[in-house]
């Protein structure tokens, strides 16, 4: 039997710790093949047809590049990236007095995602209506995108960039930006 508590720790391809599996996940990767064992529990696995030693230490084959620091869609997460203003009459408002506003409407296939969603206060948003900007006479102040959502979602860390993971902006190099705060780049 088992241990349902033993646990197998897996290092990167560099050798250098990473995470502690459960068993069971442990398992899975050695069975598709990713990992190497480097070390083994006395107990045994069994299956009808395979018999296994238990993996201890595992290390991955290929390097997985880490990866980068996502936002989840939240509506909260619309009206941060917005300033809490309306993206058509530009008022701020309260977060009660706001709702979010397809740019392509769903109707015409517009997805609940941050490049088509913008901040609108009630009264634009029931004028636009189900309809297109081009079709309403009205246009959002800035294009909606994902361009600086991490670092007002998650102020103060360094955020990965497409640039990499050392990657610092023209800004930072010459000692404008903040110490310990993202530059964004536009």
């Amino acid at each position: 039997m088992v241990g349902m508590s033993k646990k197998a720790l897996l290092l990167s391809s560099w050798y250098l710790p990473m995470r502690v599996l459960g068993w069971q996940d442990a398992v899975k990767l050695v069975y598709v093949g990713n990992v190497d064992v480097l070390a083994e529990y006395a107990e045994e696995i069994r299956s009808p047809s395979v018999t296994w030693k238990m993996p201890a230490v595992l290390r991955q084959r290929r390097t997985v590049p880490p990866r980068a620091l996502g936002v989840k869609f939240s509506r909260t997460n619309v009206y941060l990236r917005d300033k809490y203003t309306c993206q058509y009459c530009f008022r701020r408002l309260p977060e009660k007095e706001l709702t979010f506003d397809h740019v392509v409407p769903r109707s015409r296939g517009g997805r609940k995602t941050f490049t088509n969603i913008v901040t609108a206060c009630r009264p634009c948003n029931a004028r636009k209506g189900h309809r297109t900007c081009d079709e309403a006479g009205c246009s959002p102040a800035a294009s909606p995108s994902t361009q600086g959502l991490a670092a007002r979602a998650y102020p103060g860390r360094r955020i990965r960039r497409a640039g990499g993971v050392g990657a610092v902006s023209r800004r930072r190099r010459s000692g404008l930006g903040a110490a310990g705060t993202f530059a964004t780049r536009h």
